[in-house]
């Protein structure tokens, strides 16, 4: 099979070329979460051939692990996974790492006015 050219919904100039849709989801994964820390996102690729929609969970975790291949140690820092999901699923799930942010945002607040009140 040749490779196929795949599109990101949402970002332009986005086309990635491979065999498998989760593999141009994995490579665009990679273009978007540039920095080197533990990431998440929820993608749709569209094939440009047939017009269908695949959309992927893909998460970066960091996991630490050291492989040996031909006599040379390889170090991996993180493990990326991605799994299929629907489009309603896309949005909840990005939806959802905002609420999470501002969450954490809102306790922390709350947490040093406390912090604030209990030394006066």
């Amino acid at each position: 099979m040749d490779n196929r050219v795949f599109k990101v919904s949402g970002r332009p100039r986005s086309l990635y070329h491979g065999k498998t849709p989760v593999g141009s989801a994995l490579k665009a994964f990679n273009a978007i979460c540039t920095d080197k820390k533990p990431c998440s996102k929820a993608l749709t690729v569209t094939d440009l051939e047939s017009g269908k929609k695949y959309s992927y969970k893909v998460i970066r975790k960091s996991k630490p692990r050291t492989v040996k291949l031909d006599g040379q140690k390889i170090h991996f820092r993180f493990s990326t996974k991605a799994s299929s999901i629907t489009e309603n699923q896309v949005k909840k799930f990005n939806s959802s790492i905002g609420v999470t942010k501002a969450k954490k945002a809102k306790s922390l607040r709350s947490c040093v006015k406390k912090c604030l009140v209990a030394t006066k």
